[in-house]
Formats: structure tokens, C-alpha cells, sequence
């Protein structure tokens, strides 16, 4: 049949002469599993998403609306399901393919939150069929994971806040594959819909993960200079009138705006860092720029043109992707909210990209371009640029640390996608697991080599948490999960309280699951027991001690470890202030928990306000 499929569905109309034929005999439930079935074999046959498109379009809200109808026929409800699940998946790769975000009207025309609805009433039926066939669950699962990543709304909508307690609930389940998909969600539903290159757990890399080509870092022609980026080639004698007649000439003070030495601040502070832990959380702008004064292209502009006034190229570009990084920092916190921020969002990842893979390609052993390709990204092209960075000449003790925890980074976020969203012991889902397994170690690596306290240092504590409840929740005592839980809202407050913008949406998924965990558990005891009775279950649980077993003491990050030293690491552990992070045999210890030391009473007041009252004190979380 599938062949048949493939050789007409070009020619004729096929899937709506299929809805068609449900309507005349819609009450023989015989027919519509054959017709479900059909549909089903259509959409299999039609290997390019491309094909997909309209009939996820006019598919979805029909089949949405056959889901009561056939609540209680396990064989149209697996068929329905999947074939939901095939349409949301090839939605994901509408941006690649037509070069644009899919349009907001054709996400409102699909009725996405009648579609969640209908998901939690079903699981809330007696004896629901969601919850005695994995066939079943496995589908849906992942269609409320999709759900999460193109209408976020659809599920924070849901009444009584079930959409979250749902995802909380995964992530509480007996299966690793469900917990994924319940990271999923949580962090997706926290997102601006449209974004695509800078989500964490991006389901869209599924699209990449189970083909053998890897996404282009380059971006179309006519967007690479934009308004982001000045020519490269740009004329000395340009450069020298530039020079001489920046656009951004004061302070909001009235004093001079200087624009070399304002570069060459911002410069020094990406290279080497900053002695002051402060400084990681929010980026230190006032201090660079020599005072206030708001961060705009044209003063970008200004401070770059200095720069390649003075031959300084390398460094022009190193403060073009910083600055562009913090730009497009500052839009995510208005998500979308106006056109501008939106359009900002919408492009600027790519820039960014395209300009990292420019400089690489042409200061390949510079240790900057690499750092700035990788940091905060998923996928296993990136991870490839990170083994190219290692043979960088400028490498130094900080640039390890920082591509210990961007490694880890990206290996945990690929991960979580790969088992989610891959097809159970597929070359991808098992890559996922083994890419799980090496970002544990790595997280523990960078906890040792970062300086203690930065904002690196804190989202590594998050991140090994919520590893724990990815891979150990199904075996955990009763006493652990409370554990995990209070030493999850350790790092979390402090984040939060300094007013980092790092990572909002993985803060905001964590911080949702420690506050709503209990309640979540509470009203899924069914949820979570019959889950635990199927067997698939226990084979994920089986498979994935199987893998985890032959790659202990494997040593993925044993070379990053013999880099450094153990007995470095020791003592770093040992002689770094918990504030500042810098190294000194005179520290003292924190009175009351004796857990943390400082180099002074000015670091431990700072710290104390910064959220180590809370650590110190572990008062109930009140974010």
C-alpha cells in the first residue's frame, strides 16, 4: 500500500479523500482504524517534511477532534497519536526548509490547546487507555512535548495548571525517556515560540540527529552584513573617518564617550575575565564603557571602528561577538514583545554563528572564535568545534574551565533531545544516553575548575541536579529526592537574586519542579504505578544500564583531567574565596556552616547578601 501511496498522494488529494471516506461511515469503528491506518501509511510514504505541511494543517485540528470520539478504541487512538506526533515533527523543520518561523496564523488554525485539552481529559478518564498500552502513551507523550515547543501557550493555558504538573509528572516517571521528554517541556513552555537557535532542549535538532547531513552554521547572503555587522573589507580610509567621527561621542553623563579605550576594556574582559565573580552574572557594561550609557549597534559601531583603526582586527571581531551576544541577551528578556526585539531574536543567533565560523576560519588557532561558536548551543557539530579548539595557542587555564562547562553544556541539552524524541535504540538514542553519561562527568569537571561562585560555577550546580533526576530518579531512596530538591534551590536563589539573564528558561524549569513536585506526585499515583507496570519501562530501565555500565570509568573527560592535575584541582578546591574566587592560603571559614571560605569580610558580606544566606540558613524557596 505504501508504494502505492508514494507514487499517487503527488498527483491527487489523497489524505482528504481519506477524511472524506471516514465521514461517510464515521460510527464503524472497523472502517476508521482502516482509514487511520491509511493515513497513517500516506504520511510514512511522504519521507520529505516538506510534503507534510498541509496536511498537518488541516490533519491536526481534525484529528483533534476525533480524540473523544474514539476515547475508548486503543487501535484508532495509537493510530491518531502517531500520526499527530508525525505532523508536530515535521512542523520543525518548516523554518529550514521555507526560511522562516512557521506563520502565527497557521499555529492558531490548528487548535493546539484544544488539542492538550483533550490530552489531560483523556488522562484523567477512569481506567484510561493512555495508561495500560505504551503504544499509546509513548505517541502522546511526545505530542504534548511538541505541544510545549510550537505553542507554549497551549499548555501553560490548561486550567488548574495541569500542562505543568503533567511535565512535572514525567519527570518523575519510572521511564528516562519519559523524564526527557518531561525536561522537555518544562523548558520549551518557558520559551518565545519562535525562537529556534537558541532554545536549550531544542526538539528541532531531531531533525538533524536522524539524518546523516549537520546544520549549516552560515546564514543566507543577504543576511550576513545586516545591521549587525560592519563589512569586513571595509576601506582604511573609511575606517579613519569613522574613526574620527564616531556616532556615539558622551556618556549619559556629558563626559566623553572613549571609544578605544572602552574596547579595549571589553576586550580584556572576554580574554582574561574579570577578578570579580560579580562580574560573570551581569555583564559589566558601566565599568567598560567608562560610565552609562546604552548599549546600542552604533556604539558597537564605534568601538570597532577604533579597533580596526589601530590594526587591531582579531580584537575588533572578539568585541563584535561578545557585544552582539549581550544584545541578543537583553532581547530575550522582552521575548516578543515588539517587532524589533522579534526580529532580533529571529536573526541574531545565525549572525553570531556565521560570524564565529568567519573568524575560525580565518584565526584558526585562536582559542576566542571557537568558545563563542559553541557557548550555550546543542548539537553534535558544535561539539566537533570544541575538539578543533583544543590545539588553539592562546589556550589558557580559564579558557578550559569555561569549554569543560560549555562541553557539558551542550552534551546534557543534545542528550535530553536525543532519548526524548529518537526512536527506543535507534543510533541516536543511544548516542543520547552515552552523551548523558559524559556530560556527568563533565559537570563534575567544571565544578572543579571554575571559579567557585561564578555564574558558570552556580548553572553546574543546577545542571548536576537535574542530571541526578534524569538518570537516578527511578532507583532513588526516600530520603535523595528531598536532598536533590534542597540542594537545587541553593544555586537557584542565588541566581536569581543576582539578576542574571544565563539560562532564564532552564532557572524557570527547575524552579517550577521544585516548588510543584510534591503536588505533582500526589495527584499522579496512578499515573506513575501504571507506567511502572509496563514493560517496555523496565526495558528502557534495562538498556540504559547497559550503556551506563560499560562506560563507567570509560575517562571521556580523563584528558581534561590530566590537563589540569589532581592535585591542582585539590588544591584550587581548597584555596579559592567562595566570592571572588580568588586563590589564597589565609582564608577563613564560614562560621555557621563552615562550608565556604573568604579571603576577607568584604567577599563574605557580598556573598552573604548574593544568596549564601540562603544556602547557609536553607530557609522553603519563595521564588
Amino acid at each position: 500500500m505504501r508504494f502505492w501511496f508514494k507514487r499517487w498522494s503527488t498527483r491527487v488529494n489523497l489524505w482528504g479523500f481519506i477524511f472524506y471516506c471516514h465521514d461517510l461511515e464515521s460510527d464503524d469503528t472497523h472502517f476508521a482504524t482502516l482509514v487511520f491506518r491509511s493515513l497513517l501509511d500516506l504520511i510514512q510514504a511522504q519521507t520529505p517534511c516538506g510534503c507534510l505541511y498541509g496536511q498537518a494543517e488541516s490533519g491536526i485540528p481534525r484529528l483533534t477532534r476525533e480524540i473523544p470520539v474514539y476515547f475508548d478504541n486503543p487501535e484508532v487512538l495509537r493510530l491518531i497519536f502517531t500520526t499527530l506526533c508525525a505532523y508536530l515533527s515535521s512542523l520543525s523543520s518548516y523554518r529550514s526548509t521555507m526560511g522562516k518561523p512557521l506563520p502565527e496564523p497557521f499555529i492558531e488554525y490548528i487548535t493546539l490547546p484544544q488539542l492538550a485539552q483533550n490530552i489531560v481529559d483523556l488522562l484523567q478518564t477512569p481506567r484510561s487507555l493512555l495508561l495500560s498500552s505504551w503504544d499509546i502513551f509513548d505517541p502522546m507523550s511526545k505530542v504534548m512535548a511538541w505541544i510545549a515547543y510550537h505553542q507554549s501557550s497551549a499548555i501553560l493555558d490548561l486550567p488548574d495548571n495541569a500542562g505543568l504538573l503533567l511535565f512535572i509528572t514525567f519527570l518523575q516517571s519510572p521511564s528516562v525517556v519519559i523524564r526527557c521528554r518531561g525536561m522537555i517541556g518544562l523548558v520549551n513552555m518557558k520559551y518565545p515560540d519562535h525562537l529556534s537557535e537558541v532554545r536549550v532542549c531544542n526538539p528541532q535538532l531531531t531533525v538533524h540527529l536522524m539524518s546523516s547531513s549537520k546544520p549549516s552554521k552560515e546564514v543566507p547572503t543577504s543576511e550576513k552584513g545586516g545591521p549587525w555587522l560592519l563589512p569586513s573589507d571595509l576601506p582604511y580610509e573609511t575606517v579613519s573617518e569613522r574613526y574620527r567621527n564616531p556616532l556615539v561621542k558622551f556618556l549619559d553623563n556629558g563626559a566623553p564617550f572613549k571609544a578605544y579605550e572602552a574596547a579595549l576594556r571589553v576586550v580584556e574582559f572576554e580574554l582574561r575575565g574579570s577578578q570579580d565573580v560579580r562580574e560573570s552574572f551581569s555583564y559589566p557594561c558601566t565599568r567598560l564603557f567608562g560610565g552609562r550609557v546604552a548599549l546600542s549597534l552604533n556604539l558597537i559601531d564605534d568601538m570597532e571602528i577604533a579597533l580596526r583603526f589601530h590594526k587591531k582586527n582579531f580584537e575588533a571581531t572578539v568585541l563584535r561577538l561578545a557585544l552582539l551576544t549581550v544584545v541578543l541577551e537583553d532581547a530575550l528578556d522582552f521575548g516578543e514583545k515588539n517587532p524589533d526585539v522579534k526580529d532580533t531574536l529571529d536573526k541574531l543567533p545565525a549572525v553570531i554563528k556565521s560570524e564565529s565560523d568567519r573568524a575560525i576560519k580565518k584565526w584558526p588557532d585562536r582559542w576566542y572564535p571557537y568558545y563563542a561558536m559553541i557557548k550555550s548551543q546543542s548539537g553534535h557539530d558544535y561539539l566537533d568545534v570544541a575538539q578543533t579548539s583544543q590545539g588553539c595557542s592562546d589556550s589558557t587555564h580559564r579558557h578550559k574551565s569555561l569549554m569543560v562547562y560549555e562541553i557539558a553544556f551542550n552534551m546534557f541539552t543534545t542528550a535530553v533531545v536525543s532519548i526524548a524524541l529518537s526512536p527506543f535504540e535507534s543510533p541516536a538514542w543511544e548516542a543520547g544516553v552515552r552523551h548523558l553519561r559524559e556530560a556527568e562527568g563533565g559537570i563534575f569537571m567544571a565544578m572543579q575548575v571554575l571559579p567557585s561562585g561564578c555564574v558558570q560555577h552556580r548553572m553546574a550546580q543546577v545542571l548536576s541536579c537535574l542530571l541526578r533526576l534524569i538518570t537516578r530518579f527511578s532507583v532513588l531512596g526516600p530520603c535523595e529526592l528531598p536532598a536533590i530538591v534542597s540542594e537545587l534551590k541553593q544555586p537557584l536563589m542565588t541566581l536569581r537574586s543576582s539578576g542574571t539573564k544565563v539560562h532564564t528558561e532552564l532557572r524557570n524549569a527547575a524552579t517550577e519542579f521544585v516548588l510543584n513536585h510534591a503536588r505533582a506526585s500526589k495527584a499522579s499515583v496512578q499515573l506513575l504505578a501504571r507506567l511502572a507496570q509496563l514493560k517496555q519501562v523496565a526495558e528502557h530501565h534495562r538498556k540504559w544500564q547497559v550503556i551506563y555500565r560499560d562506560m563507567e570509568g570509560d575517562g571521556q573527560f580523563q584528558d581534561d583531567v590530566n590537563a589540569y592535575g589532581e592535585q591542582e584541582l585539590i588544591a584550587r578546591r581548597l584555596t579559592q574565596c567562595a566570592w571572588c574566587g580568588r586563590s589564597s592560603s589565609g582564608l577563613r571559614k564560614c562560621a555557621r556552616c563552615e562550608k565556604v571560605k573568604y579571603c576577607g569580610k568584604e567577599c563574605q558580606t557580598d556573598h552573604w547578601k548574593q544568596g549564601h544566606k540562603e544556602e547557609c540558613v536553607s530557609p522553603v524557596i519563595t521564588v
